[in-house]
């Protein structure tokens, strides 16, 4: 059997903020960072194994759902602050809500910038939820309200992102939208967007790849 599935698309919509050349998508209506997916599967999958699948696959594989831009390095870092912060953002259990009455569910993501030594960015969690609604053998996916919590790389306390000649500090905490409007043409939040954008598309792609693999499984039944 051939298995049918679509690249996904993301409906992108531009708008004119502060920082230009980024790749973020902006809904024109909201002005929020918003990323929307669909996937097609083959019709030999049923919406309710489709939705099973995915279902399964969150539950059993959560590091799907822990990403980072590289390997985390902890040499010198305050270890009971650390540990607070890891406590905090723990994601071993990243499907946060099913309803297959409606067949959609909320999937968590937590996601780990590490920023070179160098730079005044240091250590960034993203945090976001990917809300996926399974329609006969369409899949739907949808991400909004992307926040960041910004921490000194030693103390592990939240910081203020700061020390650019020519931007003014920026809140330790809040949505990726205050980065957009405030901080100008700024090459390390460019470097933060371009991972961010980078890296959801990576998900979406795990995404697609599962279904694709779930597809087959059943082919060969």
């Amino acid at each position: 059997m051939r298995v049918i599935l679509t690249l996904f698309t993301l409906l992108a919509f531009l708008t004119s903020l502060a920082v230009t050349g980024h790749s973020l998508p902006i809904d024109t209506t909201t002005g929020k960072v918003i990323y929307r997916a669909q996937m097609e599967v083959s019709k030999k999958l049923s919406q309710e194994r489709i939705y099973a699948a995915l279902q399964n696959w969150f539950s059993t594989h959560p590091e799907v759902c822990n990403r980072c831009n590289k390997p985390e390095n902890t040499d010198g870092v305050n270890t009971k602050n650390y540990k607070e912060v890891q406590r905090v953002f723990n994601n071993s259990s990243p499907l946060q809500s099913i309803d297959p009455e409606s067949t959609r569910m909320a999937i968590r993501i937590i996601d780990r910038y590490f920023a070179d030594e160098d730079e005044a960015l240091k250590v960034v969690y993203t945090e976001y939820y990917v809300v996926i609604t399974v329609n006969g053998n369409k899949v739907s996916a949808e991400i909004s309200d992307i926040r960041y919590n910004h921490f000194n790389h030693r103390s592990y306390m939240l910081q203020r992102i700061g020390n650019w000649s020519d931007v003014l500090s920026f809140d330790s905490v809040n949505t990726i939208e205050h980065l957009l409007a405030n901080g100008q043409n700024n090459d390390e939040l460019l470097k933060l967007f371009t991972y961010i954008h980078e890296d959801i598309q990576r998900f979406f792609a795990q995404m697609q790849n599962h279904l694709q693999n779930t597809a087959a499984l059943v082919s060969a039944e």
